[in-house]
C-alpha cells in the first residue's frame, strides 16, 4: 500500500473532524502535518479515526488501523489556526463541505460526532494496491447521498464544475530537526510545537508503540552537536532511546488495559526547576535548558493520575523528552517516573 493513500487517509479524517469543530465564520488552516509509518498497510480494509484537542491552536491527532486485525498503520498529528472566512463562496469556507474524488472504488462511511473539545472523523476505505485517491471540495448543498449521515458520497463522485481554490493557509510553522545552531532562547510548554510533541509522547504510551513518541525526543541531530562522546549517534540510538522505549513500555502498563480509551489532560512543567546548563558540563560542548519535576496528567476510567518526565532539555527554545523515567538507573530495566493518583507533585531532582 503506497504510503501517500496512507497519509490522505488520515488527512481526510483530520480534516473533516477540524472542520466540524468550527462555525461559519471561520475554517480550519494547516500549519503543520506529521506522519509516522509504523506499519505497511496490506489489501483490503483500512479506518482512519481522528480526534480534536480545542486551544489556542487546534491539535488533531489521527490513526489509521487495518480492519481485519487492527493492525496501526500509521498515526498522524496536525495543528491548525482558526482563519476568519471573509468570503463564503470560496471553496472549503462556510457553507461548502469537503468531498472525496478517487479513481478507485472508495466507501466513506459514518460522520462526525461532536462534544465539547472533542471531534471524531472516521473514513472506511475499500483500498487496493497501488491506488490513488485525491481530495476536493463540493457545496454543502448538494443531495445527500443515502444512509451516509455525513452527506459525504458513498462511491466514487465527480464535481460538475472545477471548485474555486481555497484561501492559502499560513505559512507552515519551521520544523526544528536539530540541524541549527543552538540558542539561549528559554524554553516555554505553552507553545503548538510542544503540544505537538507531548501528544505523541502520549500515544506512545497509550499504543505502547515508542516510535510514535520520537517527535517527542531529543533530536539525534541537536545530540550530535552537543555532546563531547566519541560516538554521539551510538550513545542517542542505544542508550537514550533504548532507555525510552524500556520506560514507554513500562507507562503503558501503568496506565493498564484501558489505555486505549484514557485521556491526556495536560503536561506541567515547573518553570520554576528549570536552570542553564553550560558548556563543559556533563560532556557537553554546548549550553541547553534544563527542567526536572514535569508531570504527564491523564485520566483513566473517571480518575485523575499522573506520572513524572524525569528530564526535559531544550533545542532553540523548544522542550524535548531525554530521559522518560530516570536519569540514574538502577537497573536494566524500564521506569516509571512518580506516579500517582492525581496530578502529584512536581519535584525538582538532580541530573543535567
Amino acid at each position: 500500500m503506497h504510503g501517500v493513500v496512507i497519509a490522505t487517509m488520515a488527512d481526510a479524517a483530520m480534516g473533516e473532524a477540524v472542520g466540524s469543530t468550527h462555525g461559519d465564520e471561520a475554517t480550519p488552516g494547516t500549519v503543520e502535518v506529521t506522519v509516522a509509518d509504523l506499519n505497511p498497510g496490506q489489501s483490503g480494509s483500512l479506518t482512519a479515526a481522528a480526534e480534536v484537542r480545542r486551544g489556542r491552536v487546534t491539535v488533531v491527532e489521527a490513526e489509521v488501523t487495518q480492519d481485519d486485525d487492527g493492525t496501526t498503520v500509521a498515526h498522524a498529528l496536525a495543528t491548525f489556526v482558526a482563519m476568519r472566512v471573509d468570503h463564503p463562496s470560496k471553496c472549503c469556507t462556510a457553507g461548502y463541505r469537503r468531498h472525496f474524488n478517487t479513481r478507485l472504488p472508495l466507501q466513506v462511511l459514518g460522520g462526525t460526532r461532536v462534544s465539547p473539545g472533542t471531534a471524531t472523523a472516521r473514513l472506511l476505505a475499500a483500498v487496493l494496491v497501488g491506488g490513488v485517491v485525491t481530495t476536493g471540495c463540493s457545496p454543502s448543498t448538494a443531495p445527500r447521498t443515502a444512509g451516509s449521515p455525513s452527506g459525504l458520497p458513498a462511491a466514487a463522485a465527480t464535481p460538475t464544475s472545477a471548485p474555486t481554490p481555497a484561501p492559502a493557509p499560513p505559512a507552515p510553522a519551521p520544523t526544528d530537526d536539530g540541524a541549527l545552531p543552538q540558542t539561549a532562547a528559554s524554553p516555554a510548554a505553552d507553545t503548538p510545537l510542544f503540544a505537538v510533541r507531548m501528544a505523541a509522547l502520549w500515544r506512545a504510551v497509550v499504543t505502547g508503540s515508542s516510535a510514535a513518541g520520537l517527535p517527542a525526543f531529543f533530536p539525534l541531530a541537536a545530540y550530535r552537536q552537543v555532546k563531547t562522546v566519541s560516538d554521539p549517534a551510538g550513545d542517542w540510538q542505544q542508550r537514550l532511546v533504548g532507555e525510552f522505549g524500556l520506560d514507554e513500555a513500562v507507562a503503558h502498563d501503568l496506565v493498564g488495559a484501558p489505555a486505549k480509551t484514557a485521556t491526556l489532560l495536560r503536561v506541567v512543567v515547573p518553570a520554576e526547576h528549570a536552570s542553564w546548563v553550560p558548556p563543559g558540563t556533563c560532556s557537553n560542548r554546548v549550553g541547553y535548558w534544563h527542567v526536572t519535576g514535569a508531570r504527564v496528567v491523564y485520566q483513566v476510567d473517571g480518575a485523575e493520575r499522573s506520572f513524572g518526565i524525569a528530564s526535559l532539555i531544550s533545542w532553540r527554545g523548544e522542550w524535548y523528552v531525554v530521559h522518560l523515567g530516570a536519569v540514574v538507573r538502577r537497573s536494566a530495566g524500564g521506569v516509571v517516573d512518580r506516579p500517582a493518583a492525581g496530578p502529584g507533585v512536581s519535584e525538582p531532582q538532580s541530573g543535567c
